[in-house]
C-alpha cells in the first residue's frame, strides 16, 4: 500500500513541474511597439520570475495556478507578443537564457560621384544614428562616416552596412549603393544645361578640371580640349587657364572606357585684369634683360603661343622655318605648331630678332602657366609622375626659379621656363608668364644677385618667402599654424594657384605622401606595390614604400584603394605603423580609450594603435569623450594631427 501510495505521488508530482516548465516558457516573449514596429524589452521582473520560480516554488503553486492561469493567460498573450525561440536544457540554468529579436531591411540607391547622402533617416530612430556601427565594402566607391551620412567616390557598386544590438534585440541594415559618373547624372538629369559641370575662373587664374572626372585614371589617360583659346587653355593634365573675358567649352574624354565630360567655364567674373594688360604688365617691364633664343621641345601636334616672347605684335616680323615638316607657325596668332619628328629652326625677324630652335618628339610636350607676385606655385598638377622623379632647371632665373621640388617662384616679370626632365628621358617644358611684380621690388631682387643674396634677401625683400603662403585657409584660423608649419618642412603642398583646399577631404594616396614624407623614408624606391597602384601615377612611390613596411590600414586583400577618402582610424594606425618603423616605443595601455563613447567603433586591432597614439598626447579625439574613427578627414583636420606628430618627432618621442 505504501508502495502504492508513493508511485501515485510520484507521478503527481512529475504532472504539476511538467505544466510548470511549459507555462515559465510561454511567458518568454519580446513586446513589439505597434508604432514603427521598434521593439522593447519586456521588463525584467516579467522575464526573471517565471525561470526562477519554476523550479523552487513549483511544488506549492502549481496545483492552485497550473488550472486557473495556463488557459487564460496563453490565449490573450498570443495576441499581443510575438514569440522567439528559446534555447533551455535540463539544467537550472535553462533559467537564464534570453530572447533576442532580430531587425532587419535593404534598400537601394543611386547616387552620382561627388554627391553624399545621409542614410540615418533609414534605421530605427530609437538609437542616435552614432550609436550603429556603419561600414562600407569598398571605401574607395562610397565610403561612409560614423553618422551614416555617405560619399560617392567613383563609379561602381558599394554595400553600406548599419548594425546596432543589446540585450534584447539586433538591428541589421544594407544599403545597396549604386554610384554613376557625373556625366550620367547630367544626361538624366531633367536640367535643359548639358553640361556636366559649370565652373568660373578668373584671368590669368587656373582651375584644375581633372578634380570632376573618373579619376580611377589619371589625368594624361584624358584628352583635354578647348573651344576657343583665346578665352581659355587647357593643359594635357586638365589645368585650365583663364586668357580673356567669356564663356568657353572644355572637353575630357578616355575612349578606352567610354567617358566624355563637358564643362562650362565662365572666364572673368568680376576680376579687372584682361589679357592684354596682363601682357602689358610682363613685357613691357625692362627690369630684365631681353632673351632673343629659345630652346622649345614639343610633342607631335602640341602648339605654342609665343606672341608673349615677343617685343612686337608677331605680324609685324618675317617668319620662316628650316624644316615646315617638323614645325610650321601662323604668323598671325604667333604659335607655333609641332608637325612631325625632328629638329627644326624658326627664325623671326623685325626691328628684334628671334630664333626658336625647336625639337619634336614624342617624348617630349609643353605646357603654359601664369603666376602673379613673389609667390611660389607647385607644378606637380603638370607632371605625368611623381615629382620626386624629375629634375628641374629653370631657362630664365631671371624671371622665375624652381626648387627641388617642384615649386616655382616668379622673380620678375616676363615670360621664362622650366624645363622638368624626367628618369626615364621624358621632357615636359613649362613656358610661365610672370606678372604683378613692381620695378621697385625687381631691382632689389635684381640687386640681390650681385652680391649676396641669401643675406639681403632677409632684410630687404620681406614680402618673398620660402613657405607658400595660402589664400583659402583663413576661415580655418585653428589649422592656419600647422598648415604653415607641415608646408616649410615640405611635407604637405597645396593644390596649386595658392590654394591649399583646407575642407576637401583627404585621400588615402595623398596621405601615404605626407606619411612617408614625415618619416623620412620617401628618398627610397618602391620594389613591390598594390594591384590598383598604377606604375607612373604620382602617388606610386610612396605607396609602394608603405606596403614594403607594412605601414597600411583598410587595405582589402591586394588593394589600396589609393583614390578613396581616409578615415580618422586608418590615419592614426598608418601614422602608428610608421612612427614604430622609425624605432619609437609607446605606452598601449588600452584604458584611455574608455575615455571616449565611440572607441566601441574601433577595429579591435586598431586598439592598440589608437591608445598608443593618444597616450603620447600625438593625437587627440574630435572632442573629450568622441575619436570618431570612421569619419573622413579633410585637408585642414589631418595637417594639424600630423602637425602634433611632428612635434612629437622634434621633442624625441614626447610632448
Amino acid at each position: 500500500m505504501k508502495r502504492k501510495m508513493l508511485a501515485l505521488f510520484m507521478a503527481a508530482m512529475m504532472a504539476v513541474t511538467s505544466v510548470n516548465a511549459v507555462f515559465a516558457d510561454d511567458t518568454a516573449s519580446v513586446t513589439v511597439s505597434e508604432e514603427g514596429g521598434s521593439s522593447s524589452e519586456t521588463p525584467a521582473e516579467e522575464q526573471t520570475e517565471a525561470p526562477t520560480e519554476a523550479p523552487t516554488e513549483a511544488p506549492t503553486e502549481a496545483p492552485t495556478e497550473a488550472p486557473t492561469e495556463a488557459p487564460t493567460q496563453a490565449p490573450t498573450q498570443a495576441e499581443t507578443k510575438v514569440e522567439t525561440t528559446t534555447t533551455s536544457s535540463s539544467s537550472s540554468s535553462s533559467s537564464s537564457s534570453s530572447s533576442k529579436k532580430t531587425y532587419s531591411d535593404e534598400r537601394a540607391f543611386t547616387i552620382y560621384v561627388d554627391d553624399t547622402k545621409n542614410l540615418s533617416g533609414y534605421v530605427s530612430d530609437d538609437y542616435e544614428a552614432k550609436d550603429y556601427s556603419w561600414s562600407s565594402n569598398d571605401k574607395s566607391i562610397c565610403s561612409v562616416n560614423s553618422s551614416g551620412k555617405i560619399t560617392a567616390n567613383k563609379k561602381g557598386s558599394a554595400v553600406i552596412t548599419a548594425t546596432y544590438s543589446n540585450s534584447s534585440a539586433k538591428y541589421e541594415y544594407t544599403f545597396n549603393i549604386t554610384v554613376k559618373s557625373s556625366s550620367s547624372k547630367s544626361n538624366s538629369s531633367s536640367s535643359s544645361s548639358s553640361y556636366d559641370k559649370s565652373v568660373s575662373v578668373k584671368v590669368d587664374k587656373t582651375i584644375n578640371m581633372y578634380s570632376y572626372v573618373d579619376q580611377e585614371y589619371s589625368a594624361s589617360k584624358y584628352d583635354w580640349s578647348t573651344s576657343d583659346k583665346k578665352i581659355a587653355t587647357v593643359s594635357s593634365k586638365g589645368v585650365v587657364t583663364g586668357v580673356d573675358d567669356g564663356v568657353v567649352t572644355i572637353k575630357a574624354s578616355y575612349s578606352d572606357e567610354d567617358l566624355s565630360y563637358k564643362f562650362k567655364v565662365t572666364v572673368g567674373d568680376g576680376d579687372d585684369s584682361d589679357s592684354s594688360s596682363s601682357k602689358s604688365n610682363s613685357s613691357s617691364s625692362k627690369s630684365v634683360s631681353k632673351k632673343t633664343s629659345w630652346d622649345i621641345y614639343l610633342g607631335k601636334n602640341d602648339e605654342l603661343d609665343v606672341s608673349g616672347i615677343l617685343e612686337d605684335s608677331p605680324k609685324d616680323y618675317d617668319w620662316e622655318t628650316k624644316d615646315e615638316d617638323v614645325a610650321d607657325f601662323d604668323s598671325k596668332k604667333g604659335v607655333i605648331t609641332a608637325e612631325g619628328e625632328g629638329s627644326t629652326k624658326i627664325t623671326v625677324s623685325g626691328d628684334d630678332d628671334y630664333t626658336f630652335n625647336v625639337k619634336v618628339s614624342k617624348e617630349y610636350s609643353v605646357e603654359t602657366m601664369k603666376i602673379s607676385g613673389t609667390s611660389s606655385k607647385s607644378i606637380d598638377s603638370y607632371l605625368d609622375e611623381d615629382v620626386d622623379e624629375y629634375k628641374f632647371s629653370s631657362g630664365r632665373r631671371d624671371v622665375v626659379t624652381v626648387n627641388d621640388d617642384g615649386e616655382v617662384t616668379g622673380q620678375a616679370n616676363g615670360v621664362g621656363y622650366v624645363l622638368c626632365k624626367h628618369e626615364d628621358g621624358d621632357i615636359i617644358q613649362i613656358f610661365i608668364t610672370v606678372s604683378g611684380i613692381s620695378t621697385k621690388t625687381t631691382e632689389k631682387e635684381t640687386s640681390t644677385e650681385s652680391t649676396t643674396q641669401a643675406t639681403t634677401v632677409k632684410t630687404t625683400t620681406a614680402p618673398v618667402q620660402s613657405v607658400p603662403v595660402f589664400n583659402d585657409i583663413d576661415s580655418r584660423p585653428w589649422a592656419i599654424e600647422a598648415i604653415n608649419n607641415m608646408a616649410a618642412k615640405g611635407i604637405i603642398k597645396g593644390i596649386g594657384n595658392n590654394k591649399f583646399d583646407p575642407d576637401n577631404n583627404c585621400k588615402r594616396c595623398d596621405f601615404a605622401i605626407v606619411l612617408i614624407k614625415m618619416i623620412g623614408f620617401d628618398g627610397e624606391i618602391a620594389t613591390q606595390n598594390y594591384g590598383d597602384i598604377k606604375l607612373g601615377e604620382y602617388y606610386y612611390n610612396y605607396v609602394g614604400i608603405a606596403k614594403k613596411y607594412g605601414i597600411e590600414s583598410g587595405v582589402d586583400g591586394d588593394s589600396f584603394h589609393p583614390m578613396a577618402m581616409i578615415t580618422r582610424e586608418d590615419i592614426m594606425v598608418m601614422t602608428y605603423k610608421g612612427l614604430k618603423q622609425k624605432g619609437y616605443t609607446f605606452n598601449t595601455d588600452l584604458s584611455v580609450l574608455n575615455n571616449y563613447n565611440d572607441a566601441v567603433l574601433l577595429r579591435p586591432e586598431s586598439k592598440e594603435a589608437v591608445a598608443a597614439l593618444v597616450n603620447a598626447k600625438a593625437v587627440s579625439g574630435t572632442s573629450a569623450t568622441t575619436l570618431d574613427p570612421s569619419s573622413n578627414i579633410t585637408r585642414a583636420q589631418m595637417a594639424v594631427l600630423m602637425n602634433n606628430v611632428v612635434k612629437f618627432i622634434d621633442n624625441g618621442g614626447s610632448l
